[in-house]
């Protein structure tokens, strides 16, 4: 379960790096994810995708006028592919 704690809490900080201040105009907020979809701990990541389709798909946009794009990438359950994509979702920005 530590690495799945650890996974959520990038997770969750990604989140919050991507969520800017609220603007006049309508905006597309990118959202990079990085779950488990397949190994040894894709029990615990397509689930957590489900979920997040699930969500998506009840509140496509937000208060504001804003719309949420999720960009889900696979770790593969493997830490150094976890690091690679986090660092390819920060070079997205």
């Amino acid at each position: 379960m530590n690495k799945f704690s650890g996974k959520a809490s990038l997770m969750a900080t990604l989140v919050a790096a991507w969520v800017g201040a609220s603007s006049a105009q309508a905006a597309e907020i990118k959202i990079g994810v990085v779950l488990p979809l397949s190994g040894a701990l894709s029990g615990y990541g397509q689930p957590s995708q489900k979920g997040l389709d699930i969500i998506q798909s009840i509140t496509p946009t937000l208060k504001n006028g804003d719309t949420v794009k999720l960009i889900v990438i696979d770790d593969k359950s493997d830490k150094v592919e976890a690091a690679n994509a986090m660092q390819r979702l920060v070079s997205q920005r």
